[in-house]
C-alpha cells in the first residue's frame, strides 16, 4: 500500500448532504469566501499522486455499477448520484477530458461511493479501500452524521482501480438545502485537483 498523502483542507461540510453549522456574519461573504468555509474540517487522502498511477487519458465515462451512493431515507441516492457525476464532469471538463457515454469506448472510467457511517462504517471502508480519512465521529442528536466520499479512476471494464481518493466530514440533516449549492463542485474539485490535464 502507497503511503497515503492527507491533504489539508479547509472545507466546513461534506459537500453532498451538507455540513458543519454555519457561523453568522456582519458582513456578506463573497463567492471565494464561501468556498473557503466550504473546505473546513474536511479530511482528504489519497494513495498516491494520480499522475504516478493514471495513464494519459482523453476520454472518461461513468458506470451505474460503480456510482454508488449507499441507501438512507433522509437522502435522495439519485440526487446525490447525480451530483456527484456533475461535479466530477466540471473538473474534467475544465482539464480538458472530453466525456464518452458508451464506458467501453472510453478510456478511463470514475468510480465513487457515498455512505454515511451507518450505512459503512471506518473498518469496513479500511477494508475495501486500504484508507481510512481518520474522522471522528460526533453526538449530534441526529442533526450530524459522519460522510465519507470515495473517488476512483478505473479500467474501462472497471476490474482495476488505478487510483483513489477519500474525503469524510459531516452531513447536516437541518441546513436549508439553498445552502448546500456548489460544496459537490467544492469538495470534488479538491479531490481531483492533481488529476492531470487531459493527454498528459
Amino acid at each position: 500500500m502507497k503511503t497515503l498523502h492527507k491533504l489539508a483542507t479547509s472545507v466546513c461540510a461534506l459537500s453532498l448532504v451538507a455540513a458543519c453549522s454555519k457561523e453568522p456574519s456582519a458582513e456578506p461573504m463573497s463567492e471565494a469566501q464561501k468556498k473557503d468555509q466550504q473546505m473546513q474540517r474536511v479530511t482528504i487522502v489519497s494513495d498516491a499522486q494520480p499522475g504516478q498511477t493514471i495513464p494519459a487519458f482523453n476520454t472518461y465515462s461513468f458506470v451505474d455499477k460503480v456510482n454508488v451512493v449507499i441507501d438512507d431515507p433522509r437522502i435522495d441516492t439519485k440526487q446525490v448520484q447525480q451530483e456527484v457525476r456533475d461535479a466530477i464532469a466540471l473538473v474534467m471538463q475544465a482539464k480538458g477530458y472530453s466525456y464518452e457515454p458508451k464506458s467501453e469506448n472510453a478510456d478511463l472510467v470514475m468510480g465513487f461511493l457515498f455512505s454515511l457511517e451507518s450505512g459503512l462504517a471506518d473498518a469496513d471502508l479500511t477494508r475495501l479501500f486500504g484508507m481510512s480519512a481518520g474522522v471522528v465521529g460526533i453526538g449530534s442528536e441526529g442533526r450530524y452524521e459522519k460522510a465519507t466520499l470515495v473517488l476512483g479512476v478505473m479500467s474501462p471494464n472497471t476490474e482495476q482501480l488505478l487510483w483513489k481518493s477519500m474525503v469524510q466530514g459531516f452531513a447536516d440533516f437541518e441546513k436549508p438545502k439553498q445552502d448546500k449549492t456548489g460544496r459537490a463542485d467544492a469538495v470534488v474539485g479538491k479531490m481531483l485537483e492533481n488529476l492531470p490535464q487531459a493527454g498528459q
